[in-house]
């Protein structure tokens, strides 16, 4: 097919394929993830739920001064669930391709929650990042959607126990003799 397209149509035909490609790996690991998600978000509804039970226990028995502290833990709980739930969702969303700068950091601290629930009890997630990383020029979804791929590799990799150690650090490379480093 790609011979009878001229250069442009052909270019055009690659980039939504490597598009489609990107976002059916981020499905997939979203349905990696599915189960842990779902006993997450299964976990903070049971909170909800026993929290607004013992509210309203305590308010028929008249004692509604002693229930702000169950209130509190309800509305923590729908917080919990609703901030993994954007993660998700916009994890899972459709987006173009937009390369800028990102503190790597900053990405892997905002992600480690996912991080920690795509992996069983019996690994460690360990993170070690460097107080001085350079920024990165990179598509954040892409580096979020590579970063959970490496770690869903790493969690099948390590089927009894062990520990997943995050790094980031600062590195010089050459190319064609000249010397780039990180922004």
């Amino acid at each position: 097919m790609l011979e009878h397209m001229n250069e442009k149509d052909a270019v055009e035909a690659l980039r939504r394929a490597q598009e489609a490609l990107r976002h059916l790996q981020k499905v997939d690991s979203i349905a990696q993830l599915s189960g842990g998600i779902a006993h997450d978000l299964n976990n903070a509804l049971q909170n909800i739920v026993a929290s607004l039970e013992l509210v309203r226990t305590l308010n028929r028995a008249g004692r509604s001064g002693e229930t702000e502290r169950f209130i509190a833990t309800a509305v923590n709980a729908a917080r919990g669930a609703a901030g993994l739930n954007q993660r998700v969702v916009s994890f899972s969303r459709r987006q173009p391709y937009t390369p800028r700068l990102v503190s790597m950091n900053e990405l892997i601290l905002g992600m480690e929650d996912l991080m920690r629930r795509s992996l069983p009890r019996s690994i460690q997630l360990e993170l070690k990042l460097s107080a001085d990383a350079w920024q990165t020029f990179c598509d954040a979804n892409q580096a979020e959607s590579a970063l959970l791929n490496l770690i869903l590799n790493a969690r099948d990799a390590m089927p009894d126990e062990g520990t997943l150690t995050i790094e980031t650090s600062n590195a010089s490379v050459e190319r064609n003799g000249t010397r780039l480093r990180g922004m």
